[in-house]
């Protein structure tokens, strides 16, 4: 069980880093003015921004270990804890790293959230 929280974790903060640097990468270049059908061009923008690049590695590193985790905890508490640690943490690093705002509302949103997965992992 151990090992299965190790790879929720990895997957949760691997998942975390990558919707931050995902949003950091995408203020670096202008996506919208990109014609998307043109290969050569998509290839330099994607592959050209370290960024993209990293947000990509992050998110493999994410669904790899997740799928190691759920084979040993089950489904019921893996992806409430999951989608609720993601949801709360993103918020929390966008808050911190990329200077979006936090309101009472959101604070007391993580909160509830929060409460809701500590009742899953004890009650469940």
């Amino acid at each position: 069980m151990t090992r299965a929280v190790l790879y929720l974790t990895i997957s949760i903060l691997s998942g975390v880093a990558a919707q931050l640097i995902l949003k950091r990468g995408t203020g670096q270049v202008s996506l919208h003015l990109v014609d998307w059908w043109d290969v050569g061009t998509f290839f330099r923008v994607v592959f050209g921004n370290l960024a993209l690049i990293s947000y990509g590695f992050l998110a493999v590193v994410s669904a790899f270990t997740w799928v190691w985790a759920v084979a040993s905890i089950d489904i019921s508490v893996a992806l409430p804890v999951t989608i609720g640690l993601l949801f709360v943490l993103v918020m929390l690093g966008a808050w911190l790293f990329l200077g979006e705002a936090m309101s009472v509302a959101k604070a007391v949103g993580a909160g509830l959230i929060l409460l809701g997965i500590v009742t899953i992992v004890l009650r469940g």
